[in-house]
C-alpha cells in the first residue's frame, strides 16, 4: 500500500522519478523508493514529460503518406497533375487539411521517454524526456487551471444568485444569507465574495454593505515565513573570510510606485563590478529567472564558481531561497543564499554604495517600465567603466574581465567604454 495514498508529489518525488529514468529503473522500482503506487509513477511521466517540436517544412510524418492519392491539395495546379506527395514545390503536409502526425510507437508504452534510444539522433519523430522542475511547472500550471471558472450548472447558479440578490436588495450580507438558507446553497460564502469580485451575474461588491470599506488583505505566501535557519548573516560570518570576500551581493533597484519592471543588481564587491537585468515585475519568480538565465548562458560549474555564496537582503523577491538554489540544468544546487538581518542594508554596503551612481543615471521615482534591456546594458556599461579611487583609478570593468566570463557580459550588452566617454548623468539614457 503506497505510503501517500491521496497525496499529491512533490518537486523531490519528481527528481527521484527522474533519476529513476535515467538509471533505468523500473516504473515499480521508483515507485517503492518514493512511496506511490506504480501507477501513480506511470501517469506522472506520462502526463508531465517534455514532447519536444519537430521540424515538419523538412519530414513529411502524415500517417496516411503511403495510401495517400490526394491532388491539387494547395489549388495552385490543374488537375490530373498527379498526387500532391510528390510535389517538389509544395510541400502537401504543410497545406492539407487532413495531415495527421505519426508518433513513435515506442513512446506509447512504459517508460513513454526516449531514454537512450540507439535511433535516438536519426530519429525523425518527436522526441520525449523527462525533466523533474519543467513536470513539477507543468503540474502547477494544470492545478491552477483547474480551479479556474464556476462550478455550478447554469440552473444551480441562476437559483443561487436569485436568493442571494433578493436578499443583499433588504440589506443583508453574505453571512446572514447562509446562516439561513446554506442548506440549500450549493456553494460556500467564500466562494459566493469571488463570484462577487468577478462580477458574476450582476453581482458586486457595492451590494456589500461593508466590503467596500475595507482594503484588500495582502495574502501572506509560504516563502513568506519560510523557515530561514541557517542562511542569516550570523552564519554567513561562520563562512571562511576567502569565501565571504568572494560572495555577490545582491538587490533589486526599484522605480515610482506600484510600477512593474526593477533592476536585479548582482555586485562583486572585491572588484567594485555590478551586473544589471531588467526584470519584468518585482517577483521570486523573475529573480530566479534571470538567475536561470546566468546558468544557462556560462554554464553549471562557471555558475558556481562565480555566484557560489549570494547574500541578499529580506525582501519579497528573494524570499523563494529555495528556487534561487536549484538548478535550472537538474537536481543540483547551484549556490548557498544567506540573509541580512531585518533593517541592516548596511551589511551589504558595498552593493548599496555602487547603487548610488546608478540613482546618478535613474534618480528615485523614475519610471522603469518605460525602460528596455538596452538602457539598462547602457547604465551598466557606464557604471562599471566608471574610475574608482579605492581601485587606484582603475575601472570595475577592467578588473572584472579577467573573471567573468564574456559571453555573459555579451548576452547582457554591457561593454567597456574610454574615460571620456563615461557619464553618470540621466543624459544616458537619452542617446
Amino acid at each position: 500500500m503506497p505510503e501517500k495514498k491521496n497525496k499529491h508529489l512533490t518537486i523531490s518525488d519528481r527528481v527521484e522519478i527522474e533519476k529513476g529514468l535515467t538509471q533505468k529503473e523500473s516504473f515499480a522500482s521508483i515507485a517503492r523508493r518514493i512511496g506511490v503506487a506504480t501507477s501513480t509513477v506511470s501517469r506522472e511521466v506520462k502526463q508531465n514529460r517534455t514532447i519536444t517540436a519537430i521540424d515538419k517544412k523538412t519530414f513529411n510524418l502524415c500517417i496516411r503518406k503511403g495510401e495517400c492519392h490526394a491532388t491539387n491539395v494547395c489549388g495552385g495546379c490543374p488537375d490530373g497533375i498527379g498526387a500532391c506527395k510528390g510535389c517538389r514545390k509544395v510541400k502537401c503536409f504543410l497545406v492539407c487539411d487532413m495531415f495527421k502526425e505519426r508518433r513513435c510507437d515506442l513512446l506509447e508504452r512504459a517508460p513513454f521517454v526516449c531514454g537512450d534510444c540507439p535511433r535516438y539522433m536519426s530519429c525523425r519523430f518527436r522526441h520525449a524526456t523527462y525533466h523533474a522542475v519543467k513536470a513539477q511547472l507543468a503540474y502547477e500550471c494544470r492545478l491552477t487551471e483547474s480551479r479556474e471558472g464556476i462550478s455550478l450548472t447554469a440552473d444551480e447558479l441562476m437559483q443561487t444568485v436569485k436568493i442571494v440578490k433578493s436578499h443583499l436588495q433588504k440589506g443583508w450580507s453574505f453571512e446572514a444569507i447562509w446562516a439561513a438558507y446554506g442548506s440549500v446553497l450549493p456553494v460556500s460564502v467564500r466562494t459566493m465574495y469571488a463570484y462577487a469580485e468577478r462580477g458574476i451575474l450582476g453581482l458586486a461588491n457595492i451590494d456589500l454593505p461593508k466590503k467596500v470599506r475595507y482594503k484588500p488583505r495582502r495574502r501572506v505566501r509560504e516563502w513568506r515565513i519560510a523557515d530561514r535557519s541557517g542562511r542569516s548573516y550570523s552564519d554567513f560570518l561562520d563562512l571562511s573570510e576567502s569565501v565571504r570576500e568572494n560572495a555577490v551581493q545582491m538587490d533589486c533597484v526599484m522605480g515610482k510606485a506600484r510600477g512593474y519592471q526593477c533592476i536585479l543588481t548582482l555586485h562583486f564587491p572585491k572588484w567594485e563590478f555590478q551586473l544589471m537585468i531588467l526584470l519584468e515585475e518585482h517577483t521570486p519568480a523573475c529573480v530566479v529567472g534571470a538567475l536561470d538565465f546566468i546558468e544557462s548562458v556560462i554554464g553549471h560549474e562557471r555558475f558556481k564558481q562565480l555566484f557560489g555564496v549570494i547574500l541578499t537582503d529580506r525582501g519579497i523577491e528573494f524570499a523563494d531561497f529555495e528556487a534561487i538554489e536549484r538548478s535550472a540544468t537538474g537536481p543540483r544546487r547551484r549556490c548557498r543564499v544567506f540573509y541580512c538581518d531585518p533593517m541592516r542594508s548596511c551589511q551589504k554596503g558595498s552593493c548599496e554604495k555602487n547603487h548610488e551612481l546608478i540613482r546618478r543615471i535613474i534618480p528615485k521615482g523614475s519610471d522603469l517600465d518605460v525602460l528596455t534591456p538596452y538602457d539598462i546594458a547602457s547604465v551598466a556599461s557606464h557604471v562599471n567603466s566608471y574610475p574608482r579611487p579605492s581601485l587606484e583609478g582603475k575601472s570595475p570593468f577592467s578588473l572584472a574581465t579577467r573573471k567573468i566570463p564574456k559571453v555573459l557580459l555579451d548576452k547582457l550588452g554591457i561593454k567597456w567604454l574610454r574615460a571620456d566617454e563615461v557619464c553618470l548623468k540621466p543624459d544616458v539614457l537619452k542617446r
